[in-house]
C-alpha cells in the first residue's frame, strides 16, 4: 500500500522517479589549456505517480480526492513510500490530476512530487 504522510494512495499503477540533472558550470580561461568544471549539485527529483483510488461510495471517494486537492494547494512536504517499501523523504506534493473515466466507485490519478534533496 503506497503512502503519503500515511495517507493511503489507493492503488498505484505506475512511480516513475526520475532525478533531475547536475547542475555544471563550465569556464575556460585565455591562455590556458582545458576546462574547469565546477558541480554545482542538483535541483532534487520529480516522481510521476500513476495511480487509482477506490472506495465503497461515492462520498468516500470524493472526500479521498478533496484530501489529494487540498495537498496540492497546501504545498504539503512528507514522505511517499510506495507500495514495495521504498521510502522518498522530503517529497513535495506539486499536483493531483483525476484522469479518464470515473465511476462511482474509482478514479484514475495522476500524482507529481518533487522530491528536494
Amino acid at each position: 500500500m503506497a503512502t503519503f504522510n500515511g495517507i493511503d494512495m489507493g492503488i498505484v499503477i505506475e512511480k516513475i522517479p526520475v532525478v533531475n540533472p547536475i547542475e555544471r558550470q563550465i569556464n575556460t580561461y585565455p591562455g590556458v589549456n582545458g576546462l574547469q568544471i565546477l558541480q554545482g549539485g542538483t535541483r532534487g527529483g520529480t516522481i510521476m505517480i500513476k495511480g487509482v483510488l477506490v472506495s465503497d461510495s461515492v462520498y468516500d471517494l470524493e472526500a479521498m480526492e478533496q484530501t489529494w486537492h487540498e495537498a496540492a494547494a497546501s504545498g504539503v512536504i512528507g514522505t511517499f513510500v510506495d507500495d514495495v517499501g521504498g521510502t522518498y523523504g522530503n517529497c513535495l506534493f506539486i499536483v493531483f490530476r483525476p484522469e479518464g473515466q470515473r465511476s462511482d466507485a474509482c478514479v484514475m490519478y495522476t500524482i507529481e512530487l518533487l522530491q528536494i534533496f
